[in-house]
């Protein structure tokens, strides 16, 4: 299992930002992260254009632009509009490297193991940071699916955003692994 995180900042089947974090591809870390960009979101998106909301949304986490070609791209553009809101660097990989260009963003996803989607034209997050049990693993791990928790979300895991804080709640509080209501036996990353 994974510690690299990806977290896709989308609108329309687009990538309009990303973000790569080295040691946050678990479960936890994950809803930590995720929980930070829809409240940023919540709080600011009338203020921003979608591609500077991307951007500011992953900023909030403490991730900052990275990336030649992401770099150059804001600096041009900062260049051209003084107004531009100023978006920090990035001070390492653990904290976030954010990419905008097309370049760094296929980067970041060829290096991620862990993946959350946050769509912004839906208000939803396709939360892909648990995994599916198979039968072996079932028997593996002596899992008595009677005394697994259940939450109440199904095992695609995508989330309204006016209901991710219950869900990050519900999978915080099952165990390592839990049943979902379409009945699936998953597990977090840890």
């Amino acid at each position: 299992m994974g510690q690299r995180l990806v977290i896709n900042i989308m609108d329309n089947d687009k990538i309009l930002a990303n973000a790569y974090y080295h040691w946050s591809g678990y479960t936890s870390s994950a809803l930590n992260i995720t929980s930070k960009c829809i409240d940023y979101y919540k709080n600011y998106k009338d203020e921003f254009t979608k591609e500077t909301l991307a951007v500011k949304m992953l900023e909030s986490t403490g991730a900052g632009l990275a990336g030649t070609e992401t770099i150059s791209q804001y600096l041009k553009e900062l260049f051209f509009n003084p107004r531009k809101p100023p978006i920090k660097p990035s001070t390492d990989r653990n904290s976030g490297l954010i990419g905008t260009a097309e370049k760094d963003i296929e980067e970041s996803c060829k290096w991620g193991e862990e993946f959350v989607d946050i769509i912004l034209n839906e208000e939803s997050v396709d939360f892909r940071v648990c995994y599916e049990f198979d039968e072996y693993e079932i028997k593996e791990n002596e899992i008595d699916e009677d005394e697994l928790s259940t939450i109440n979300y199904d095992s695609a895991m995508q989330i309204d955003f006016d209901k991710f804080s219950d869900f990050a709640d519900e999978l915080d509080a099952v165990g390592f692994a839990f049943k979902t209501k379409d009945g699936v036996i998953m597990g977090k990353v840890e």
